[in-house]
């Protein structure tokens, strides 16, 4: 599984961070997690342009924006299951948690 600590923010970090970490990344997705790394979310460039669209700030929080309930899959899923769920919901990443919800990869 991959490093995806540089695609983390707070629920605290604004748009505006959000923003610099999917321009720096190019993943086309953040992930929101808590002082634990409990997965709380995650913002995509099209959560941005929402957010944009009913003219939130660039101060705007990114919890206000988060999808609160993402597609993910657990540690302990075949590559071959993460797979399939990723071309069913036609997603391009999906967040690999442990039970409790906590990020893995």
């Amino acid at each position: 599984m991959e490093d995806c600590s540089e695609i983390l923010l707070k629920t605290s970090d604004s748009i505006e961070d959000a923003i610099k970490v999917l321009n720096s990344k190019g993943l086309r997705i953040a992930l929101v997690v808590d002082n634990k790394d409990k997965l709380l979310g995650t913002i995509t460039d099209g959560d941005i342009r929402r957010a944009i669209l009913k003219k939130l700030g660039m101060d705007c929080l990114v919890e206000e924006v988060m999808k609160s309930s993402p597609i993910t899959a657990l540690s302990s899923d075949s590559s071959g299951f993460i797979i399939s769920k990723m071309k069913s919901r036609n997603v391009l990443h999906i967040p690999i948690v442990d039970e409790n919800n906590i990020l893995i990869g």
